[in-house]
């Protein structure tokens, strides 16, 4: 009976203070930033970019057809992989910095400022010519926002850098499949 009480007592405790409602001031809750909103605004069409892309490379990775399957195939999924944890950490700064990220498919059609891949098989050579100016854009994009962030936000600016230079890498691999 003894044990039952306290069993009782312990759940009856644990649910008292499982159901305090405990409230953050968010404004003392969130790294010290100036200017938090436009580093926030420069966040989030990063993330609508960069979030358009990772599908399109992924597309063209699942569809690949021609003699440079293997090599553009494993380069691709690289890519795409790489973006996916880029993504993650974008969004995540965006949120230490108090603010939502979106990433509703919706909301990322209408502006990811990248057009949607095509559909159906693509050929390897028309998977660098879709792809590489679609990851150009991406690499301007960012370094415009690179600037922007400037010194408000040192820690989104370094992100931005880190992601841009993934970006910038991956735009040297896939011109390295062309001539020109």
């Amino acid at each position: 009976m003894k044990r039952l009480f306290i069993g009782i007592l312990v759940i009856s405790s644990f649910q008292m203070f499982a159901q305090q409602d405990f409230k953050l001031q968010q404004d003392k809750s969130v790294p010290n930033v100036k200017n938090i909103n436009s580093v926030s605004q420069e966040i989030q069409p990063r993330l609508y970019n960069l979030i358009a892309l990772y599908h399109n490379v992924q597309q063209a990775h699942w569809n690949l057809r021609g003699p440079q399957f293997e090599s553009l195939h494993e380069l691709l999924g690289d890519f795409y992989g790489d973006l996916g944890t880029k993504i993650d950490l974008l969004a995540e700064r965006n949120l230490a910095l108090g603010k939502p990220s979106d990433g509703r498919p919706d909301a990322v059609a209408a502006n990811a400022g990248i057009p949607a891949a095509p559909t159906g098989f693509q050929k390897d050579h028309d998977v660098i010519k879709t792809l590489t100016p679609q990851v150009l854009t991406v690499s301007n994009n960012l370094g415009m926002s690179i600037e922007a962030v400037g010194s408000n936000d040192v820690v989104t600016q370094d992100l931005l850098i880190d992601i841009r230079a993934t970006v910038d890498l991956y735009l040297w691999k896939l011109r390295s499949f062309s001539y020109n």
